[in-house]
Formats: C-alpha cells, sequence, structure tokens
C-alpha cells in the first residue's frame, strides 16, 4: 500500500479552501483566485460552502494536526509530497515517487489508535 503526505503550509490550506466557490445553477465549482468565475453574472451569485469558512477550516486543521504524528509514526514508509505548487503539478510529483506508475488508492486503513479517538 503507498501512503501519501501532502505537505503545505497553513497560509496556502487556508487559501486553497477558502476561496472555493460553487454556482448554485450549475454545480460548477471556482475559486477566487486560481479559478475565478467568467463573467459578473455568475460571480453575483456564487456561494461559499459553510465547511470552506476560515473558522470551520481551523477547526478540521487542528484536529488533523492533533492527530497528524500518529499517522506519520504508523505509516513510516509513506511518501511525502510538496504540495506548495501550481496544484495541477502535485499528481505529477507523485508519478516521479511511484517510479511513472499511476496508483489510484482505494482505501487507507488507520492505525487502531487513531480509529478510537472522538474528533
Amino acid at each position: 500500500m503507498l501512503v501519501f503526505f501532502f505537505n503545505l503550509p497553513y497560509e496556502s490550506i487556508m487559501e486553497r479552501l477558502s476561496q472555493r466557490r460553487t454556482d448554485p445553477v450549475t454545480g460548477e465549482r471556482y475559486h477566487t483566485t486560481f479559478r475565478p468565475a467568467p463573467t459578473p453574472e455568475i460571480q453575483a451569485r456564487l456561494r461559499q460552502n459553510p465547511k470552506d469558512e476560515e473558522k470551520n477550516i481551523e477547526k478540521r486543521l487542528d484536529i488533523y494536526y492533533s492527530h497528524v504524528k500518529a499517522l506519520e509514526d504508523f505509516y513510516q514508509d509513506a511518501f511525502y509530497v510538496n504540495a506548495d505548487q501550481d496544484p495541477y503539478d502535485v499528481p505529477n510529483q507523485h508519478l516521479e515517487h511511484t517510479g511513472g506508475t499511476a496508483y489510484k488508492i482505494r482505501q487507507v486503513h488507520l492505525p487502531e489508535k487513531v480509529l478510537n479517538r472522538r474528533f
């Protein structure tokens, strides 16, 4: 089994997640920086999912940071990926780590000590 840890600074995580928007008419997803809406009309109707509000992202990151050490200890052979780059370039880094072969990870088995924690 291959396991990847994506290294991304806190500020980049906040920028990527807090600026996501969805068009309620078409369901199309946009990002205010990386993929802005093509017209003012679409821009005006975009909505932010409550989970992408900064306060909610901070809560999720606090949970992640409080548990990541246990995951790193369990998956000692994991690959560490520099995700602080263009999001479209990150999969290419995976291919380098896997010797040019793409893998689809269908299920990740978490260690028992992580599964038993209350989030």
